[in-house]
């Protein structure tokens, strides 16, 4: 995360904690479930945040609390959301929350805000699969209908792909990257935030991470980060104070961007990760950050090889030793048991060479493997012609020096190329 993208999300975390209360209630069920929401898509630490909002929500639909207006459905679709990240989510809340979203899609768009709709939506999204069940058939009538501008048609180019079956994440992408969020005010931009995160999220599932329409929708998803980050801080996320009314006092007209406890949580929720980096990050800052994490898994790699190697090159000493001591006690003749001992040693020591170049140490690691495999040779044919009784060779010793003199030339003259070069 960039220090400007992490900044903000302090700020909107820290801004949607002040409301919190003692009894887990963040002042309204639908901020109560936005934080629920947001604490499930945080790493583990904050587990217990969502566990006990969840339970403060839980109580107020058990109770009967939930009333006919569409923020209150709204924070039943999120609790029912929320509840199901953590695996607590039941069959009636469900129904519940699909029933409450049903009703509100019905309903004119002059009394529902279309951010209630698509929040319930979202919700709904994986909870409620099939496009025939409540409340998508309301969804789809309510988009028929009506006519938006601004950030409710960027709402409602999300609904029109989330509410269809079989939704194209592509189309999702290019309506996403035609609509209204590419300019959004700065009264807006903590729901575009939202919006191009959840839209993100779901394309991705289908679409691979190379796709232009996808690539150009992170990019834009990060400079609307970084201008958020410039245009607003702490203070923006607190209730502007008014001053008594002063007829001769001069007017400040410095314009103050003002988040409120909503917007707050959709910014943290748009920028919470359960893991330490963000999914939000262009691909390009994905890449270094995957490449990096790559080059430490494989410097891991090679260190874990290069022990590998040496643990080998141990245990066929120590193999050939006991081969050494059992073929004297069995009363084999001494240069063969050597010879044995000698070949089980440089062949296990030569398969730890081949491990110790894989590892990137080719320079000195192959000249090694190719000593120990000549040596493996040379014993097993010093061993094999003192076993016969009419050995194959005469002057086995003067063959084994000769190839190991040699062998022991190439090495040396490839260590000393390899120290010499700059």
């Amino acid at each position: 995360m960039s220090a400007s993208a992490e900044s903000l999300h302090v700020h909107a975390h820290r801004a949607a904690a002040r409301v919190r209360d003692v009894d887990d209630w963040w002042g309204s069920p639908l901020d109560t479930a936005l934080a629920a929401v947001a604490a499930t898509r945080h790493p583990a630490a904050y587990r217990e945040v969502a566990e006990r909002s969840i339970d403060r929500l839980l109580r107020w639909w058990r109770e009967g609390q939930v009333r006919p207006v569409s923020a209150d459905a709204a924070a039943l679709a999120l609790t029912a959301r929320a509840a199901a990240n953590l695996a607590r989510c039941t069959p009636q809340l469900l129904a519940d929350a699909a029933a409450a979203a049903d009703r509100i899609a019905t309903r004119d768009a002059s009394v529902v805000p279309d951010l209630h709709v698509t929040l319930a939506a979202w919700a709904l999204d994986d909870l409620q699969r099939g496009r025939d069940a409540i409340p998508w058939p309301a969804i789809r009538q309510r988009l028929s209908q009506r006519h938006a501008f601004g950030v409710d048609a960027a709402l409602g180019d999300y609904l029109t792909v989330i509410a269809n079956s079989g939704a194209d994440a592509r189309t999702l992408v290019q309506r996403m990257l035609t609509s209204s969020t590419l300019s959004p005010t700065s009264t807006d931009m903590g729901v575009v935030l939202w919006l191009l995160t959840i839209a993100l999220e779901r394309a991705s599932r289908a679409l691979s991470a190379d796709e232009p329409g996808l690539a150009a929708l992170a990019d834009w998803r990060t400079a609307l980060v970084e201008r958020l980050a410039g245009e607003i801080d702490e203070d923006s996320f607190r209730l502007p104070e008014v001053d008594d009314f002063d007829p001769d006092a001069e007017t400040d007209k410095t314009m103050v961007v003002f988040f409120s406890v909503t917007e707050a949580l959709l910014v943290d929720m748009a920028l919470a990760s359960p893991e330490p980096e963000q999914p939000w990050l262009r691909f390009p800052e994905a890449e270094a950050l995957f490449g990096q994490r790559a080059h430490e898994q494989a410097v891991h790699t090679r260190l874990w090889m290069r022990r590998t190697a040496i643990v080998a090159a141990a245990g066929g000493l120590t193999t050939g030793a006991v081969v050494v001591l059992t073929l004297i006690l069995v009363g084999v003749a001494l240069l063969p048991t050597i010879g044995f001992g000698v070949a089980v040693w440089a062949g296990v020591s030569a398969y730890a060479g081949s491990i110790w170049e894989r590892s990137g140490v080719v320079a000195v690691a192959r000249p090694t493997t190719v000593l120990c495999a000549t040596l493996t040779l040379v014993a097993l044919l010093i061993a094999i012609n003192g076993l016969l009784t009419q050995p194959l060779f005469s002057d086995v010793a003067g063959l084994a020096g000769g190839a190991l003199v040699t062998t022991v030339a190439v090495v040396l003259a490839a260590l000393l190329g390899r120290t010499r070069r700059p």
